[in-house]
């Protein structure tokens, strides 16, 4: 018999690379990624081909599956050229290139090894060249994007790095019809960064970090100066930049402290390598912005977002891209190079508590995951490769959706040979000898069992245990013990034993699981009940059940093997037996399967192939002959186990019902009985944390409810678990919740929880004697024999492994019985038994160095707490008020801190209910009624019944020590207080809940330390004491207001101490706010921060009390008042009235409040009355239409505002046209600032008609809206007969060239606007032209800012000409536009007679030699230009020379800025010695 020859079984894929790790930077990082998840797909080998690599570099990869093979080093060629030459050993299907210099050797081994070409693509040439400052940056991208391009159309199969890059080469492709070829792989989450764990403290100063090389050629490109300048004008931001080369770290702090960051608020690092270093990095900072001017992709930010920190992305970036194709991606994503833009967008997320950007955080990265997974894309992209693969070795039909469902072990060397052959053709019988035909029949019979029977069970296997419970499912302790027990038998050998639990445990498949293997499984794990004649008779043939269908498929295999010997089946043999075995198959894996094994019982085969598959079956007949008896001998032990063993099923049955009825009801507030819900319908998951043993403190372990009993350092198997918690966190719901799901046996265990038979929950305050009898007591039916119970504690001392004591609320329960507990903890009774207990720090304290495992409940996440409040309402039926409290805590600190206790949480949601949804006013009153609330819980839970209706009254002897206590760990900045402290026993103290027992941290001294509940009860009781203080004449005002720690740490116990006051004495509220005015009268005027600080104060107290914003406004006497940042919209009303009886201020900036609509209402209220503001500055506060239309109502009667800054807002054409409406009638405005408004043609319009008679009016910013040339014909129109307008920016609209000519046509008579910016409006060469002609006649404008607009030659010498003419024209920005040589020619000879411009931009033209040398020639006879921009454009050497002769004898000019051109050292000289001739001239 002939031998069959060794054969690949997989997809061999070969990757080029440089090197493992990312050294070099993005290209380096998609090579390590997409090598590592290819080789999680068991179809493929992934081999990464390198120049040189480390030991460690070949360890590390080969945990992920992956091969490194080092290239032979060839002396007279460069590294990555050695990638030419692949050992001759190393089977090769589909090679991997990337770029172009790792593309260039692929085109080559393609040849070689007569294998695929799959071309990766990360970035796109040509566009960066636009961007790069070294010299001849375009035409040396042009050059690359060519060879790029030509790699491509060679390549069998392109893959391009994300949406943008793979949008691009489908263009650049189209041509030669490959642009369907391309493939978009866009990254998915990195696992390696998920691991990440987020602080959620918010801290002091913020970090903002940036990524890259920071030298010259990438500075701007990668838009350092946009994030430089973006941090720099937050003044509580620091800005870290990581990347620099070694030696470079002064050069890029120069770059950065250029664009305004200083120094003290910059740090700049080397390059990082290590992955773990850059998680600690992603742990320090705040957050990571990508502000790139283009951007193949982006890989440092997904990086970033895997690790859950917030992210800013550059829209010009694939990553961007992605993102906002994703659910709230594109809040991420800033559409902008504008400095300030970035600015807005990283306010916006400041403004944000970090818990809450954290969490947003979180959400998005889940989304982004599930559009974006990585296993999707790369078993799309395999199945791809597999259908490449010449018929003769890859003939599997595979689909993205079965792959992966391929024959595995002894099976996987058929892994090429299993399926449907493409191209086959039907067999003549007669051109085949009978011998022959026979042969060929047992041969097509083994391929059907071996590749179809082995997907038939494989398939069964998944459908009982689906994938993403197997490894849950092996873990568990009773299938583990199952499969020991085989395997000590020698039923499983050591290779199917590592297929089980591998190396990474994740990594577990069934398609690694050979046919005999899966044979046991069904047969052991999946709870499949024998056949009636067994698991080795063939079954009836009536019986068609799927384990009948099993033991038909098992009988098949062995029945056919036994015509192994002569190796051939007779034509009616072979058609019973193939009816047979399709009927069973197709029972097994459906109808659709038919049509597959039909095409198959014809198809040609090829010998070796026939050869391979009657081995296979012959080995597979020979492992059953090993294991049957052993696997027979096994099962009849167990079932005999099983037999003698004395299960107490009747009375588990009832425990069970019990735990169903009893524990299915939560008292959600405890003290009221009558008051529950179904447990399923309000019980949300509870945030578990793990603790550390010795000390008792918290670690960052989380774990979820059911994987207590996971292994730790100190105890692989634990048994005994403590959990603690503060008061009304949920550990008794959580006793309820795991006794519920074991009777209703209705959630997935952690694979670490106990494999056990019977939970008994015992609750401690019942306990009054030994565990045993509580047992009795509490969960036995009463109606029970004595017989009954004996038989049950014998069970349960028999098998105490099988047993589970969930002891809730050891704090709860008399002293004198808690000896027991430590007997059962210890191990001296029922030492077998797994064991929870639930308390509060203070008994649990006790307890936890018998414990195996210390967890703390921690209570809820904000999505949590959100999922219970829906659930409650919802289970009431009230979702009318629901709305209510959920915004009442999304917009308040306090209360998102609150919620994180369940039992806060539900106090609200009682709150909300017994109010009808209608909170208190104020946040006094709000706490003042919680308190109330667990005021009457200690007096139901006592059995008192108060008369009083002023339960704080009547408690004020017992709350007099704790609100003393309260105010004094403030003051010391602690929000605990040790016991010595107080002078009042515990139980005093601790009564009424506010307060419970936290670790002391003290190794050498025991201390009982007392911490509130919530910080907010604390600051709560401290501001009660301060009222109290006050009002009994022991404090003054004066004294209170002076000590500046109420400003600071004691600012929240001050604000509660406001309200109290209100609530009991307004007069004496009344002289405190008035107090805070004169001192802020007193404040120096230049001290903007302080006095606003302080009115901010003032402010929150009246929001206690709104009564009191008359008094502050009619004490107030500062013109002044700067509140940016500080006044958000629950603040807005109070500050309207305050402006209302204020009749000093002048100037009021509230940029950056997020007032929104309803502010801008309560505002506009106090203008209608207020006649002494006369700047507003209401910059970036999300005010829509309504509140612009509140506005234009207040300007329609106020007299005495004349500057009004609405930008960053989104008042749209609806808010445009009610405020134009203002304007048009009498109005003070004298500047509107209107920009980034979302304004369009309409609103627009009625903006430029009311200018028509408008005539105050001065300076106009409407830039970066969205009118377009309608917008701009009816501003024309205005601009005609308008003769107030001086300034007037359109930045970034649309007008295009037609707008243009509209505006030329009314600057020709127009004789008042003196400064016009128009860039970034694609006007094109022809708006220039009709530009030029109207400044040809225009005698006002001296300011023109046409940047961005895509002009080019033709456009620059129409220009050119005007100014020859133009005596008015001061200042001309042509930035970044496209005139070339040829225009700067033209406006360089316009210079020689030209004698008003001052001022010339010509910045980023692709200005050339040519054009440098007519500047010079203008530079020489001009003395009226005073500064000239020509950085980044590409004048050389012979221009720099040029220049030098000219500047030696220009005395006018006195700014010059030639960076990022093409000057060589050289001729650098020269200027430099033309600089030290001229004196006045500065060089950059």
């Amino acid at each position: 018999m002939a031998s069959f020859p060794e054969r690949s079984r997989k997809v061999q894929v070969t990757i080029l690379a440089s090197e493992w790790g990312s050294s070099k930077g993005g290209l380096s990082t998609i090579n390590r990624e997409l090598a590592t998840q290819l080789a999680k797909c068991p179809e493929a080998e992934v081999t990464l081909f390198l120049p040189k690599c480390s030991e460690e570099d070949k360890k590390l990869a080969l945990q992920h599956n992956v091969t490194i093979i080092e290239a032979t080093r060839r002396p007279d060629l460069e590294e990555l050229e050695w990638l030419l030459f692949p050992p001759e050993y190393l089977q090769i299907d589909v090679i991997v290139g990337h770029g172009v210099e790792l593309g260039k050797q692929a085109q080559v081994i393609k040849e070689s090894k007569k294998c695929k070409w799959i071309q990766v693509v990360h970035t796109d040439p040509e566009e960066l060249g636009m961007f790069k400052n070294y010299s001849n940056p375009i035409s040396k991208g042009e050059e690359k994007h060519k060879t790029e391009v030509e790699l491509c159309e060679m390549a069998d199969l392109v893959v391009g790095v994300g949406p943008k890059v793979s949008e691009a080469f489908r263009s650049y492709l189209r041509g030669c019809k490959k642009d369907k070829g391309v493939v978009d792989l866009t990254p998915g989450v990195f696992e390696e960064f998920v691991s990440v764990i987020q602080d959620i403290e918010e801290r002091k100063q913020r970090s903002v970090l940036v990524f890259g090389r920071g030298d010259a050629e990438d500075f701007e490109l990668k838009g350092f100066d946009i994030a430089g300048k973006a941090v720099a004008a937050l003044q509580d931001t620091r800005l870290v930049f990581v990347g620099a080369p070694d030696g470079k770290h002064e050069e890029i702090a120069k770059r950065l402290t250029r664009c305004g960051v200083p120094a003290s608020r910059l740090r700049v690092r080397e390059f990082i390598q290590d992955r773990e270093t850059l998680k600690r990095l992603f742990q320090e900072v705040d957050l990571v912005v990508m502000p790139s001017r283009t951007e193949g992709f982006g890989l440092a930010g997904l990086e970033a977002l895997s690790a859950g920190l917030p992210v800013l992305i550059s829209h010009n970036s694939g990553f961007g891209e992605a993102l906002c194709s994703v659910p709230f991606g594109s809040s991420i994503v800033v559409n902008s190079e504008d400095p300030t833009d970035w600015t807005a967008a990283i306010t916006k997320i400041w403004a944000k508590d970090r818990k809450g950007r954290l969490e947003e955080v979180e959400m998005l990265r889940d989304s982004y995951d599930k559009k974006f997974n990585w296993a999707k894309q790369i078993k799309d992209l395999l199945y791809k490769l597999i259908s490449w693969t010449h018929d003769n070795f890859w003939n599997i039909r595979s689909t993205p959706q079965t792959m992966g469902a391929t024959v595995s072990s002894s099976c996987q060397a058929s892994q090429g040979r299993i399926g449907v052959t493409e191209n086959h053709k039907d067999l003549d019988s007669t051109q085949l000898s009978s011998t022959g035909k026979g042969r060929l029949n047992f041969s097509r019979l083994c391929r059907l069992l071996i590749s179809l029977g082995s997907k038939a069970l494989r398939e069964t296997f998944d459908r009982i245990i689906p994938p993403q419970n197997l490894q849950r499912t092996l873990k568990r302790n009773p299938t583990h013990s199952k499969l020991q027990s085989r395997r000590k038998e020698g039923i499983l050998s050591s290779i199917q034993w590592s297929k089980l639990y591998p190396t990474t445990p994740s990594e577990v498949s069934s398609t690694s699981f050979d046919s005999h293997l899966l044979m046991v499984l069904l047969r052991t794990i999946c709870d499949l009940s024998p056949p009636p004649a067994g698991w080795d008779t063939p079954p009836l043939k009536e019986d068609t059940s799927c384990e009948s269908d099993i033991v038909r498929l098992k009988y098949f295999f062995t029945t056919v093997s036994r015509h192994a010997g002569e190796g051939s089946i007779d034509d009616a043999a072979f058609s019973s037996y193939w009816q047979q075995i399709r009927d069973t198959l197709v029972r097994l894996r459906g109808p659709n399967f038919e049509n597959t094994i039909d095409e198959m019982k014809n198809q040609d085969m090829d010998p070796l192939d026939e050869e391979h598959f009657r081995e296979l079956l012959k080995q597979w007949r020979k492992e059953e002959d090993n294991i049957k008896d052993k696997l027979n001998e096994l099962e009849s032990a167990e079932v005999l186990k099983v037999a003698d063993f004395s299960f107490p099923t009747e009375i588990v049955e009832k425990i069970r019902q019990l735990y169903a009825t009893r524990e299915q009801r939560l008292l959600p507030v405890p003290w009221c009985e009558d008051f529950s819900f179904h447990l399923n319908e309000i019980f949300t998951r509870l945030k578990i944390v793990s603790k550390e043993k010795t000390r008792g403190v918290l670690t960052d372990d989380i774990t979820d409810m059911t994987a207590i009993f996971k292994a730790h350092v100190e105890y692989q198997r634990p048994r005994t678990v403590l959990i603690e918690g503060d008061p009304g966190m949920g550990k008794s719901t959580y006793c309820q919740k795991l006794a519920y799901d074991w009777a209703t046996k209705q959630k997935e265990l952690d694979p670490s929880f106990p494999d056990i038979d019977v939970l008994l929950l015992l609750k401690c305050h019942e306990v009054k004697s030994s565990i045993l009898k509580a047992i009795d007591d509490q969960i036995l039916p009463a109606e029970i024999g004595d017989q009954a119970k004996e038989c049950f504690f014998k069970f349960v001392s028999e098998n105490q492994s099988k047993v589970l004591l969930v002891l809730d609320g050891l704090d709860e329960m008399d002293s004198t019985e808690i000896k027991g507990i430590y007997d059962l903890v210890e191990g001296k009774e029922l030492s077998g038994c797994h064991v929870i207990l639930t308390s509060r720090h203070e008994v649990g304290s006790k307890l936890r160095r018998y414990c195996d495992t210390l967890w703390e409940i921690v209570g809820f996440t904000a999505a949590d707490a959100y999922s219970f409040i829906r659930r409650y309402f919802k289970s009431i039926n009230r979702e009318d008020i629901l709305g209510n409290l959920l915004e009442k805590i999304r917009y308040s600190h306090e209360l998102r801190n609150l919620s994180k206790n369940p039992l806060n949480v539900t106090l609200l949601c009682v709150l909300c209910e017994d109010l009808e949804g209608v909170f208190p006013t104020s946040r006094t009153e709000l706490y003042t009624e919680i308190v109330l609330c667990v005021l009457r819980r200690y007096e139901k839970k006592q059995g008192f019944s108060s008369k009083s209706e002023d339960l704080m009254s009547s408690y004020r002897e017992d709350l007099v020590h704790l609100v003393r206590l309260a105010l004094h760990s403030l003051r010391k900045g602690k929000l605990y207080f040790e016991e010595h402290e107080s002078g009042s026993p515990s139980f005093a103290l601790s009564k009424f809940g506010f307060l419970s027992l936290q670790a002391s941290g003290c190794k050498r001294k025991a201390l009982v330390r007392y911490a509130f509940l919530h910080k907010s009860y604390q600051e709560f009781f401290a501001g009660f004491y301060l009222a109290c203080q006050i009002l009994d004449g022991r404090i003054d005002c004066v004294s209170v207001v002076k000590d500046e720690r109420f400003k600071n740490e004691l600012k929240e116990a001050f604000l509660f101490m406001i309200g109290i006051l209100a609530s009991t004495s307004k007069d004496t509220a009344e002289s405190v706010i008035k107090t805070m005015a004169e001192n802020m009268n007193l404040i120096d005027p230049d001290c903007k921060e302080d006095i606003g600080e302080l009115f901010h104060l003032a402010l929150s107290c009246i929001l206690e009390c709104t009564s009191l914003s008359r008094t502050l406004g009619l004490h107030l006497h500062i013109s002044n008042l700067d509140l940016r940042g500080l006044i958000f919209g629950s603040g807005a009303p109070a500050l309207s009235e305050v402006l209302s009886a204020n009749s000093s201020l002048t100037s009021l900036d509230l940029r950056e409040s997020i007032i929104g609509d309803s502010g801008a209402t309560s505002l506009s209220q106090a203008l209608a009355t207020n006649s002494s503001l006369t700047s507003l500055n209401l910059l970036w506060n999300s005010i829509g239409d309504s509140g612009a239309t509140s506005l234009s109502q207040a300007l329609a009667t106020n007299f005495s505002l004349t500057s009004l800054n609405l930008s960053v807002n989104s008042i749209g054409d609806s808010g445009a046209t009610s405020l134009s409406q203002a304007l048009a009638t009498k109005s003070s405005l004298t500047s509107l600032n209107l920009s980034v408004n979302s304004i369009g043609d309409s609103g627009a319009a009625s903006l430029f008609q009311a200018l028509a008679t408008n005539s105050s009016l001065t300076s106009l910013d409407l830039s970066v809206n969205s009118f377009c040339a309608s917008g701009a014909t009816s501003l024309s129109q205005a601009l005609a007969v308008n003769s107030s307008l001086t300034s007037l920016n359109l930045r970034s609209n649309g007008i295009g060239d037609s707008g243009a000519t509209s505006l030329s046509q009314a600057l020709a008579t127009n004789s008042s606007l003196t400064s016009l910016d128009l860039s970034r409006n694609g006007i094109g060469d022809s708006g220039a032209i009709s530009l030029s002609q109207a400044l040809a006649v225009n005698s006002s404008l001296t300011c023109l800012n046409l940047r961005s607009n895509g002009i080019g030659d033709s456009g620059a010498t129409s220009l050119s000409q005007a100014l020859a003419t133009n005596s008015s024209l001061t200042s001309l920005d042509l930035s970044r536009n496209g005139i070339g040589d040829s225009g700067a020619i033209s406006l360089f000879q316009a210079l020689a007679t030209n004698s008003s411009l001052t001022s010339l931009d010509l910045s980023r033209n692709s200005i050339g030699d040519s054009g440098a040398t007519s500047l010079s020639q203008a530079l020489a006879v001009n003395s009226s230009l005073t500064s000239l921009d020509l950085r980044e454009n590409i004048i050389g050497d012979s221009g720099a020379t040029s220049l030098s002769q000219a500047l030696a004898v220009n005395s006018s000019l006195t700014s010059l800025n030639l960076r990022s051109n093409g000057i060589g050292d050289s001729d650098a000289t020269f200027l430099l010695k033309a600089f030290a001739v001229n004196s006045s001239l500065t060089f950059d």
